[in-house]
């Protein structure tokens, strides 16, 4: 299955339990600038069950003033959601055919309208495959952190705006068609599973998140450019907002696992640390 469009679920993220002892040990890195500590968590956007922060990573999260997310999805009206999608979402043509035979040959029982645009397409189809597999969005991790920072009275900040995240997929100028192939094409790659990324995220393997990311390299040139622009172009922007956050203390920063992966010049990590941040993964058990 192909696990770009999988970045964009992290729209529709929720619930993380905690419990006494953690089970799993995520990627969690501590930010060090101009004598300020902030925390960042790479996180994963669907479970099969509810998933637990270690308590380490809780008390860092429960001390922090600001919660800085990719975005904060409970701020987001109807009526803005609306307004983004709309534009983008009639197709210049029908689905082709053969399309919407592969379609059915993958997901008998997924139903879509064939005059929407592919891209949009595509991300209801891999809604409803992670649904079918007993993935739920309402067991990922941000949006729980999100909900949890509301009610102890924290500041959430938003790293961009909904319209922000869309924009990748619906300017695409095939409208997603060659994305869409390369999803109905890689769907029994055993390490582009959901399974996979959450056993991955799970051990805190950045190693095997960025042989999904290196995945791309195999399909079309269109999806690498989405890919391109799901993470370079974002962590760039994303590093100009960061700055002047971590000028100051008591940050806890959530993002996608998938955006600290990736050459140097669009690796997140790695542009903090050429802006003078100090950066050490943090070690359990130490």
């Amino acid at each position: 299955m192909c696990w770009l469009a999988l970045i964009w679920v992290s729209l529709f993220s929720a619930y993380v339990a905690h419990a006494k002892e953690p089970t799993y040990t995520p990627a969690v890195w501590q930010l060090e600038y101009k004598d300020n500590t902030s925390w960042l968590l790479g996180t994963i956007h669907a479970s099969d069950t509810p998933l637990i922060l270690p308590d380490a990573i809780d008390k860092q999260f429960k001390q922090s003033r600001k919660l800085i997310v990719e975005i904060d999805i409970t701020q987001v009206s109807p009526a803005e959601m609306q307004q983004a999608f709309m534009p983008h979402m009639v197709s210049k043509k029908p689905l082709a055919i053969n399309m919407q035979k592969q379609i059915k040959t993958a997901l008998p029982n997924f139903l879509y309208d064939k005059n929407t645009q592919p891209w949009l397409i595509n991300m209801q189809m891999l809604q409803f495959y992670l649904a079918s597999q007993g993935y739920d969005y309402q067991q990922g991790a941000d949006l729980t952190l999100i909900t949890k920072a509301h009610q102890m009275g924290k500041q959430v900040i938003s790293l961009e705006r909904f319209a922000e995240q869309l924009t990748p997929f619906f300017s695409q100028k095939d409208q997603g068609l060659a994305n869409l192939k390369d999803t109905l094409a890689s769907f029994d790659e055993e390490e582009l599973n959901m399974a996979y990324l959450l056993s991955a995220w799970q051990r805190g393997d950045l190693a095997a998140i960025e042989k999904v990311a290196q995945h791309t390299n195999q399909l079309s040139k269109e999806s690498q450019l989405l890919q391109q622009q799901l993470l370079k172009s974002r962590n760039i922007a994303w590093v100009d907002k960061l700055i002047p956050i971590l000028a100051h203390p008591g940050n806890f920063i959530a993002v996608g696992l998938m955006h600290m992966t990736g050459k140097p010049d669009e690796n997140l990590l790695n542009l903090l640390s050429e802006q003078g941040i100090k950066i050490q993964r943090y070690q359990y058990g130490k």
